[in-house]
């Protein structure tokens, strides 16, 4: 089953450490295209890029300024604007904003264009697909300082919610207006992954309410608006971290593994094939051991999903 969405091409690895309730994190995104790797990295003031040589070595870092303490905590890689260049998003979590990157063919990308997510919000997580079926990639984006899941339309340069929310592409580098859907008071959004939940060929939303410890599903209608918000438990303070989908049943259906900082645990929900979810199935880490960033893949070369698990 292909499990990604617009960019099957990318390997993405990251790290992170908590600290209380605001994260200093540093994170790693590798994007393969044309049999070079290219390495974004991000850090406390902005991300680095290394050109890859196809041989196993890089160049040299090239530095692209987020701005002062703008704390960029997640990164992501695909083409924006239809040239064929990878472009670059990221998000800002201290200063409440993405920030995009349009690449040229030679690896360089210019200084970043900005969009707000409002104030206090603490945009944490970035991911892409097309959510409303006109072959353009829309972004949506985690604000850990909010409580709501919203959509933008159309042109816009600031937004005025708390909100998880997507930005519509219209394949130029540009984006449109928000429309919002809430997630409950003080669900402190921390992660968002994007998958087909339902096989019915539409885009839907799985995100972790670090703050009610539970894991949300938004159903896509595949016009860009979704279904109610439903949530599953992590168990009482478990403070969920970060989702990942995958059949790790051979059913065809996605799953959903969940990360909980706090609770030294994972948990495993089992889908339907409908949207629905089975009850979770737990795995204990080792005790302290503070779970966070998932990834899937096969490992033992068997052709079953297997799970990788970082502590922080």
């Amino acid at each position: 089953m292909d499990t990604s969405s617009m960019n099957a091409g990318e390997l993405s690895t990251k790290r992170s450490r908590s600290n209380s309730e605001q994260d200093n994190s540093d994170s790693i995104k590798i994007s393969v295209k044309q049999r070079k790797v290219t390495i974004d990295v991000c850090d406390e003031i902005g991300i680095d890029v290394l050109l890859g040589y196809s041989n196993g070595f890089f160049g040299t870092l090239i530095p692209y300024s987020t701005n002062y303490d703008s704390l960029p905590h997640s990164i992501r890689a695909v083409d924006f604007n239809n040239d064929s260049q990878l472009d670059i998003i990221v998000a800002n979590s201290d200063t409440d904003n993405l920030g995009i990157f349009l690449g040229y063919d030679n690896g360089s990308s210019m200084v970043q264009r900005i969009f707000s997510t409002g104030y206090q919000f603490t945009p944490y997580c970035v991911d892409v697909g097309d959510f409303n079926g006109d072959n353009r990639i829309d972004i949506v984006v985690v604000n850990y300082g909010s409580d709501t899941v919203g959509v933008l339309l159309g042109y816009g340069d600031d937004y005025s919610s708390n909100s998880l929310f997507i930005l519509f592409g219209n394949s130029d580098g540009t984006f449109g207006n928000l429309t919002v859907w809430p997630t409950g008071l003080k669900s402190r959004l921390h992660s968002a992954v994007i998958g087909d939940l339902k096989n019915d060929q539409k885009l839907d939303l799985t995100v972790t309410n670090y703050g009610l410890d539970s894991i949300g599903v938004l159903i896509g209608n595949g016009d860009g608006s979704f279904g109610n918000f439903t949530t599953y438990s992590t168990g009482f303070e478990s403070q969920s971290y970060l989702v990942a989908l995958g059949d790790f049943n051979n059913d065809q259906f996605l799953d959903i593994v969940a990360t909980n900082e706090n609770a030294d645990s994972i948990y495993i929900f089992l889908g339907y094939g409908n949207g629905r979810f089975q009850n979770a199935a737990t795995y204990l880490n080792q005790l302290l051991s503070y779970p966070s960033w998932v990834a899937i893949g096969d490992f033992s070369d068997d052709s079953i999903s297997d799970i990788i698990v970082s502590s922080s």
